[in-house]
C-alpha cells in the first residue's frame, strides 16, 4: 500500500488534527510493520509524534532508528528511548495472579471481547472445517489452492489479533482490542500467520522433526521418547518468550536471538514458570472440555453443530486469555526484563540526548 505524501507542516484540516495524525501513524505502523527497516518511515514516525506533542512516543522510534543505523543523522541532539514507555498501571496490577484470576477470566467478555470472541469463533471453525477437507482425486488444484489461501487468510488474522491482545495487555490495557484494522493482505492477514508460524516452527518444529525421524526410521524406545518428550517441553519453554518478544519487537530477529531470549528467561525465571503453569492449566483446560465435547461429534448431522462450533468458542476464549497473561507478564515485569534500557546501553550512539 502506497502511502500519500507527508507534510512537516501543522495538521490543518476540517475536524480534530490529532485524529489524522493517529490515522497517519496507524498507517505509518502497519507499513513499518511490512518494512521494520525502513528508516524513512520511522522517520515520518518521529515527526507525527512531535506535532502530536508526544515526545516519548517519538524517543521510541528514534530508538528503533537507532537499532538499525546509530549514526543517523537524525538523532543527533535528540531524545531516544531508554526503556519501554511509562505506563499507568491498573489497579488491580497490585493484586496477586490468584486474586487477579476473577478479572483474568471474565477478560474475554470485556468491551469488544463478546464481539471479538464470536467473530473469532466463526473464523476458527471455518478454518478447521477447511483443513478437514479430504483431498483426493475430485478435488481440483484450484480448489485446493483457494482452500489453502483462505486458510491462511482465517488463521493469519487471528495470529494479528491474539498479538494485538498481548501488546495491548502489555501497555496495561485492562480490555481487548477492537478487531484487526484491515489495512492490506500482508500486514493484517499473511504476515502475522508466517511470523506465528515461524515461532512455532522454532520452537516446536525440532520435536515434529523428531516425531517423524522415529516413526519412520528410528523406531519408539525409551531414548527416542525421553528426547521427544524434552524437545516437546523445551519448546513449550521457550515459546512465550519468544511470542511476547515479537509483540514487542515487531522482529523476529531480535525474538529469536538466543542471547536475547535466554537472557530475559533468566531475569524473570521463577515469574516465568509460574506464567507456564497457568499457560499450561489454559491448555489443559481446553484439551478436557475438548475432550467432553469430543464424545459428541460422531452424531450424524449434527456432529458439526455439536463439536466444531462450541470447540472453536472455547478454544478462541481459552487463546484470549492466553495472550492476555501474556501481556500481563510483560506489564508486571517490565523493569526485570529491562529489554530497552539493556539495547540502548550496550553501545551508547554519540551524540545523542540521554
Amino acid at each position: 500500500m502506497e502511502l500519500p505524501p507527508f507534510s512537516e507542516e501543522p495538521a490543518s484540516v476540517a475536524g480534530d488534527p490529532l485524529d489524522d495524525l493517529r490515522v497517519r501513524l496507524t498507517d505509518l505502523d502497519h507499513a513499518s510493520r511490512r518494512s521494520p527497516e525502513d528508516i524513512g518511515i520511522l522517520k515520518e514516525s518521529v515527526l507525527v509524534c512531535e506535532q502530536m506533542g508526544d515526545e516519548e512516543e517519538a524517543a521510541r522510534y528514534r530508538f528503533r532508528i537507532w537499532r538499525i543505523d546509530p549514526g543517523e543523522p537524525s538523532l543527533q541532539g535528540k531524545e531516544i528511548a531508554q526503556r519501554t514507555p511509562r505506563i499507568e498501571a491498573p489497579e488491580s496490577l497490585r493484586l496477586s495472579f490468584r486474586e487477579d484470576w476473577p478479572r483474568v477470566w471474565r477478560y474475554p467478555m470485556e468491551g469488544w471481547g463478546r464481539a471479538t470472541l464470536i467473530g473469532g469463533a466463526i473464523l476458527m471453525a471455518l478454518g478447521r472445517t477447511l483443513g478437514d477437507v479430504p483431498i483426493g482425486s475430485s478435488l481440483t488444484l484450484i480448489w485446493i489452492g483457494v482452500a489453502t489461501i483462505f486458510w491462511i487468510i482465517t488463521w493469519g488474522t487471528l495470529a494479528s489479533y491474539w498479538l494485538q491482545i498481548v501488546e495491548a495487555s502489555a501497555m496495561g490495557k485492562e480490555e481487548p482490542p477492537e478487531w484487526t484494522d484491515f489495512r492490506d493482505f500482508w500486514s493484517s492477514m499473511f504476515g502475522p500467520f508466517f511470523s506465528m508460524l515461524f515461532c512455532l516452527t522454532l520452537t516446536l518444529g525440532p520435536a515434529l522433526a523428531w516425531l517423524i525421524l522415529c516413526g519412520n526410521q528410528m523406531g519408539f524406545n525409551i531414548v527416542t521418547v525421553t528426547i521427544l518428550i524434552l524437545l516437546i517441553l523445551g519448546g513449550v519453554f521457550l515459546l512465550p518468550m519468544v511470542l511476547l518478544g515479537y509483540s514487542r519487537f515487531k522482529q523476529l530477529s531480535q525474538a529469536v536471538r538466543p542471547g536475547f531470549l535466554f537472557g530475559s528467561i533468566g531475569s524473570v525465571l521463577p515469574e516465568y514458570l509460574r506464567l507456564q503453569g497457568l499457560v499450561l492449566g489454559v491448555i489443559a483446560a481446553n484439551a478436557l472440555l475438548s475432550g467432553i465435547l469430543g464424545l459428541l461429534q460422531p452424531i450424524p448431522y449434527v456432529g458439526f453443530l455439536l463439536y466444531v462450533i462450541p470447540t472453536s468458542f472455547l478454544w478462541m476464549y481459552l487463546a484470549m486469555i492466553g495472550f492476555h497473561l501474556l501481556g500481563r507478564f510483560y506489564l508486571r515485569h517490565a523493569e526485570k526484563l529491562n529489554w530497552f534500557d539493556e539495547l540502548i546501553e550496550a553501545e551508547p550512539p554519540e551524540g545523542t540526548g540521554r
